[in-house]
């Protein structure tokens, strides 16, 4: 048996393990010839599939149907015809697609490490998804999609940016053998998304829990707008098409077809700018912005339609100037203005209180990176970018490396309450409001948490005549002004089901799983002994708007209930 941390990126996925007997964290190649697994299935006309590499190699072929990117439409929120843009109908929907994939993957590292059984199995979501009812489904979609697999025991959903300051604060443990107590700048750039997020860790012992708070996050793309961002897609797709226009045998064309030999050559640049990291910095480190002898500088050549296209660094400088570093720099700011308003010092480059680190794969880009360190002012003994990172290419690997720490309980997180949730209840013929659990305070999995009165005692409820009213939950930590949620008619059924006497009394309370999904409580109570029974009756509230109705959230100042 194994415990295994996954990185399910859109772009790529990457899978690690932490072999106790050696002590040693590594990411799995599996059988792909590089640790990163394109997240890729391909079906051919007879409707056999391949994943990963081998899937994404075939894309251009004939009657070849390619599904990428199916990650960030998990959620049922997800517009019919957007999913039908991205090729998913009633058949090969996002789910099914997602499934296929994890399970391929996951059933080939088992094969080559020998095992036929994962004990633990954790896996990075977005930030987003912890704080956005719009997304917030995703995390309990991929949760089951992974505990369907047989050969899985335990499963748990992270934050990406708190599996990653786990990682970065494991390095620092290791190196200067005591905690990093401190902020994480965690800029992280793939191929459809610029999530950039504010952690802080602390913490006494590394093996007892370390705290990971998420404090700000900002962002493009996919995670924030549920569609491909000004990230490394985008750069990719305009260089090529920017390279054949110029070709004389393309001069008359305004535009190129998006088909399948584009996103052939783009899969070749792609290649390209993976593997030539050490000539691109060479030369813009020396030519800068002088696009003049750039444009005269060729980077590779790619072949589209049986033509020899040309790419030029001067391209490559051209459209990331245009598309990219203003969505760097923009985003970067709206970091920035946090922090000044914070008084969170992150322009000292001399302490151990601070630190940035960039993740994703187009994060590794060198114009990405020299954006990044010229506006932090980044100098070449600069504390910032020390201490938490064993070597730059493990950057990359940050989120997986961390979910396979927190998989073999290396570094534990404390665990903190995604959002706050509570009732409008009346008693008295008054109707008021309390909170059950609230936002980020510190839980425990599986814990019941009730409703309490001024004396912590369980609130007493009467059936639902006289009782329940409304929910009331809130995403942030501004209790005056939360959002009233009307639950839907389903989950009201089941509730009178389970309080359906009239003269019933019960207290309520929430759970959550290692995943933050929440699970109701009831209890009844019994006045003559003054003593709770039945408190193992649950309604399992398997994804968030399974509960709620988003078209009933409205907002509501709490001083005025």
């Amino acid at each position: 048996m194994v415990n295994i941390g996954v990185d399910f990126g859109s772009t790529y996925t990457l899978i690690s393990v932490y072999r106790n007997d050696m002590n040693v964290l590594e990411t799995i190649n599996l059988d792909q010839g590089s640790p990163y697994i394109p997240s890729v299935v391909a079906f051919d006309s007879n409707n056999n599939f391949e994943i990963g590499r081998a899937g994404k190699n075939r894309t251009g072929k004939k009657g070849v149907k390619i599904y990428k990117t199916f990650k960030m439409v998990l959620t049922e929120n997800i517009d019919s015809k957007q999913l039908a843009l991205r090729g998913f109908d009633s058949i090969n929907t996002p789910v099914k697609i997602t499934s296929l994939f994890l399970e391929n993957i996951l059933k080939k590292l088992l094969d080559s490490m020998h095992e036929d059984k994962i004990g633990k199995l954790v896996i990075g979501i977005p930030e987003i998804w912890s704080n956005s009812k719009k997304y917030f489904d995703g995390k309990e979609v991929l949760k089951n999609i992974c505990k369907n697999f047989n050969f899985v025991d335990n499963v748990q959903v992270v934050s990406e940016p708190a599996a990653a300051s786990a990682y970065f604060a494991y390095n620092f443990y290791m190196k200067e053998k005591r905690n990093f107590n401190g902020n994480i700048l965690l800029i992280d750039y793939g191929g459809g998304t610029l999530d950039i997020t504010l952690t802080n860790v602390s913490g006494d012992k590394l093996k007892d829990n370390v705290e990971i708070k998420v404090l700000s996050r900002t962002g493009v793309g996919e995670n924030e707008e549920g569609k491909i961002g000004q990230a490394g897609v985008a750069f990719m797709e305009t260089v090529m098409e920017k390279s054949i226009l110029k070709n004389e045998s393309f001069k008359d064309c305004k535009s190129i077809k998006y088909d399948e030999k584009f996103y052939k050559a783009v899969d070749d640049l792609e290649s390209e700018l993976q593997t030539r990291t050490e000539p691109i910095e060479f030369n813009f480190s020396v030519y800068g912005q002088d696009i003049e002898k750039l444009n005269d500088m060729e980077f590779t050549t790619i072949e589209y339609m049986s033509y020899e296209i040309v790419v030029t660094y001067g391209t490559l400088l051209s459209v990331y100037n245009s598309i990219i570093y203003d969505t760097v720099d923009n985003q970067l700011n709206k970091m920035i203005n946090y922090m000044v308003n914070e008084n969170i010092n992150y322009k000292n480059g001399e302490g151990d209180k601070f630190k940035i680190a960039l993740a994703g794969g187009f994060g590794n880009f060198y114009l990405v990176k020299k954006q990044i360190y010229d506006k932090f002012a980044i100098g070449t003994n600069d504390r910032r970018t020390t201490g938490i990172v064993k070597n730059e290419s493990d950057c990359i690997k940050a989120i997986s490396l961390g979910t396979a720490l927190l998989a073999n309980n290396i570094i534990n997180i404390i665990n903190t309450a995604d959002f706050s949730i509570g009732i409008y209840s009346y008693l008295s013929n008054k109707l008021y409001y309390n909170y059950a659990i609230k936002y980020k305070q510190k839980i425990e999995f599986e814990k019941v948490y009730y409703l309490t009165d001024s004396n912590t005692d369980k609130l007493i409820f009467k059936s639902l005549s006289g009782g329940i009213e409304k929910f009331i939950v809130n995403f942030s930590l501004d209790d005056d002004f939360a959002k009233e949620a009307t639950p839907k008619k389903e989950f009201i059924n089941k509730l009178k089901n389970i309080t359906k006497s009239k003269h019933k009394t019960f207290a309520i309370g929430f759970s959550m799983d290692t995943s933050g999904i929440i699970s109701l409580h009831i209890c009844d109570y019994n006045i003559e002994n003054d003593s709770f029974d039945n408190c193992e009756r649950v309604i399992e509230l398997a994804k968030f708007n399974d509960l709620f109705d988003e078209k009933t959230f409205k907002g509501v100042n709490i001083n005025e209930v």
